[in-house]
Formats: C-alpha cells, structure tokens, sequence
C-alpha cells in the first residue's frame, strides 16, 4: 500500500539561506521558517479578548537541494514571507542544556515567495494578496522538484482561478 507524508507550511524566514555541499559537490540550503498562530478561544469556548491574545510560534528548519538551493540563494532572505512544501521528519535531540528538544525538518520539494524582494528591502514584507489569487501583480519566484506539465504554446499561461471570499477569521496568520 502506498503511502505519503506532506506538509505545507506558510510564514517568515528566520535567517539568512547557508549554502554547503556534501562531500560529492552536490549543492544543499538550509534556513528557517516561522509559522505564527493566535490562539482562537480561551478555556470554556469564550472569543479571547483582543489584548489577550498571545502569539505561538512554531520553527520549521528547511532545506533545498540541488536547483532549489540556487533558487533560495537568489531570492530568499530573512524576513522572506514564503509558502514551502515537503517532507517533515520529526526528530527528538538532547540539548547542551540536558533538556530534551524536537527538531522539525522539512525537505523542500516546492516554494513560493510571497513578498517581493521591492517590499523586503523597504521593511515592509507582508502578504501580497494580489498575488497569490490570480491578481495583476508581477509573478513571484516559484520553484518545484519533480515532474511538471510542460507550459502552454506560445507561453501563454492558463487562466488565473476566480478570486473567492476569505472569512478573515479562518487565517492561520
């Protein structure tokens, strides 16, 4: 029986990509992503008030072989707001501390940036919503591993997907 394991993950590049090579020169980054949540209710079901609310942050540690890596060294950068799938492991460590840790890696096999390089070097960073559903804003760095339909004749691109209404309560971020 076959079986698979994904994750996707949407938030903020922690630091700067570190480029290596393994010992046969094959090309491999590494970074981190944070992927932020509120909390959406306290204890007995009640909204939690808007000044109570406290952040929880989950780090993500990425890496990119090969052409991927090439691709995050040219766009990605601390602050980056990016989309990453791939495969998670889960792997439990002891710390210099003695305390017991867990390390979540994931193996990128697609990305897609999701502020502009324009917007990171101004300070500004966020969610450009224009152009994550189909908007008139300029085409984001996108990368994937594996197989991919060739692209239309002529370069034309298909169709963008109709906008669709977002309930702004059912963001994760």
């Amino acid at each position: 029986m076959a079986s698979m394991k994904k994750i996707m993950i949407i938030g903020n590049v922690g630091r700067d990509p570190e480029s290596r090579f393994t010992s046969d020169g094959t090309e491999f980054v590494s970074f981190s992503v944070a992927v932020s949540e509120r909390p959406r209710r306290q204890q007995g079901g009640d909204q939690a008030p808007a000044g109570n609310q406290e952040e929880l942050t989950t780090w993500f540690r990425v890496t990119a072989w090969r052409k991927l890596a090439e691709i995050v060294k040219q766009y990605v950068q601390k602050g980056t707001s990016i989309f990453v799938m791939g495969t998670l492991r889960v792997s439990e460590y002891t710390g210099n501390d003695g305390q017991k840790r867990t390390s979540l890696d994931i193996t990128m096999d697609e990305m897609q940036l999701l502020s502009s390089r324009g917007a990171q070097e101004a300070g500004a960073g966020g969610f450009d919503e224009g152009a994550s559903f189909g908007g008139a804003a300029p085409a984001r760095p996108s990368a994937s591993y594996g197989n991919r339909p060739p692209a239309a004749a002529g370069g034309a691109r298909p169709a963008a997907p109709a906008p669709f209404e977002e309930d702004e309560g059912d963001m994760p971020f």
